[in-house]
């Protein structure tokens, strides 16, 4: 290995700390309209640096990594506000339709989101909600 490595993983742990940051923020991901370009240039990197970072450290698409976050909010309001309509919860997390909504939470927590929002309301102690599904911070996958 080059001594080329230490400069890109201080590289990659600066885009994953900025990503944090977004995340914790959440406004920017939660954009309907959200791109690769969009997001990189609101954390100051190219797309291609920020594609790297996500495929090749984090591990996620950037789509997966997209809606990871999306789906962990749309956990925690679905818990938050049982009175809410489901729908309304994925357009406000940033899904443009029902039916990709619930792929990508089925995705991430294995059951529909009217399934979850009933267990977590029914079993409020079960530990595979997770407290209605927690995000960790974002760290890089290292070999």
């Amino acid at each position: 290995m080059t001594n080329h490595s230490a400069p890109q993983d201080d590289y990659a742990d600066v885009i994953c700390a900025k990503l944090d940051r977004i995340v914790a923020d959440q406004r920017t991901l939660f954009d309907p309209l959200l791109t690769m370009p969009k997001l990189a240039a609101t954390i100051g990197v190219t797309p291609n640096q920020l594609s790297h970072v996500l495929n090749n450290v984090i591990g996620q698409s950037f789509f997966e990594f997209v809606n990871t976050v999306r789906v962990h909010e749309a956990a925690r309001l679905l818990c938050e506000e049982p009175d809410r309509n489901i729908l309304d919860i994925a357009m406000t997390v940033g899904f443009n339709s029902k039916s990709t909504f619930n792929l990508a939470f089925k995705r991430a927590t294995g059951m529909t989101p009217s399934h979850y929002r009933i267990q977590a309301i029914t079993e409020p102690d079960r530990k595979d909600m997770g407290a209605c599904f927690r995000l960790t911070p974002i760290t890089p996958i290292r070999n």
